[in-house]
């Protein structure tokens, strides 16, 4: 019987190929590596090295793949509300250690979204919801901003830390620009290729692989405009050299729940101050599916979106 080597006790993980380890920073690929490692060396007399080093290295990547699930939405593939909650604690414990001094933090809501599952079923809503990510992703600063979803369907935050003002309101302006961009292809008002931003091409050629349905309605000029209401806020902490341990975690909980709260309430003043102008916009598309619908419960279910929207 040919000889095997018995495992190396001192084998380390940076004998893996690199790719295996760039997401190690997720709690469950550290502790499936570490129950891996040690059931290798326990199998090391009769497994040979490479094979050894094979098998951790898949037990890894199902790792990285549970991880990946726990951490990001299925429908827009951005990070999602378990992703935040992570990334918040992080944040929390820089700050309670005095190396975070500033976060920011905002909400984006899709206005009128109930009603694109109405009229068009939830399969296409999904399709919108990821429209409606993307939108915002390619607003932001990817050096600076973190986009997720939450379990809400139509709701997506960010978080900024250390943020300026400035970084705020540039994301804000990009995003304007980009919904605007994004309602008027296939419009008369669209602009030519030649015309657009770097940033503007990216979202046709994003918009260039959605299913033809979508582009189909949008071109007949039957798809609901995309509004995005937006609320933000930021919270500064204080010195925390001399704040006990206990009173900083009390401390910092208090505000960011202040944060999120004069967000949410800066969402609902966004909303209301253009609610007149996209109410408008919104009843005039809906109208025009109602003229063309020719399926009487889709009739049916058209005519009480508006009713819902007049009473409102």
């Amino acid at each position: 019987m040919a000889e095997t080597k018995g495992l190396n006790p001192n084998f380390s993980l940076q004998e893996l190929p690199e790719h295996q380890l760039q997401q190690s920073d997720y709690p469950i690929i550290s502790v499936a590596a570490e129950k891996a490692h040690q059931e290798l060396l326990k199998i090391g007399e009769e497994k040979g090295r490479e094979e050894a080093i094979k098998d951790l290295g898949n037990q890894l990547d199902e790792a990285q793949k549970i991880a990946e699930e726990l951490y990001t939405d299925p429908i827009t593939k951005l990070p999602s509300n378990n992703a935040l909650s992570r990334d918040l604690k992080r944040f929390k414990n820089q700050a309670i250690l005095g190396n975070l001094s500033k976060v920011s933090f905002f909400i984006a809501d899709v206005d009128y979204f109930k009603y694109v599952n109405d009229i068009y079923g939830h399969d296409f809503g999904d399709v919108m919801l990821n429209v409606y990510g993307q939108l915002i992703n390619f607003s932001v600063d990817k050096q600076t901003t973190s986009i997720y979803r939450r379990t809400k369907g139509d709701e997506f935050v960010g978080l900024i830390p250390e943020s300026k003002e400035e970084v705020v309101n540039e994301f804000l302006t990009n995003l304007n620009n980009n919904v605007d961009f994004f309602n008027k292809i296939e419009s008369s008002s669209s602009i030519s290729e030649e015309q657009m931003s770097d940033q503007q091409k990216e979202i046709y050629v994003f918009y260039q692989n959605l299913p033809k349905e979508l582009k189909l309605i949008k071109r007949q000029g039957l798809l609901l405009p995309i509004s995005i209401s937006i609320g933000k806020s930021s919270c500064t902490f204080p010195d925390m050299q001399d704040i006990s341990l206990i009173n900083r975690e009390n401390l910092i909980d208090n505000q960011i729940q202040l944060m999120f709260k004069d967000a949410d309430d800066n969402l609902y003043t966004d909303k209301n101050k253009k609610d007149t102008r996209v109410k408008s916009f919104v009843l005039s598309v809906l109208e025009e599916n109602l003229k063309l619908a020719t399926n009487p419960d889709k009739q049916k279910s058209i005519q009480r979106c508006i009713n819902n929207i007049n009473q409102q």
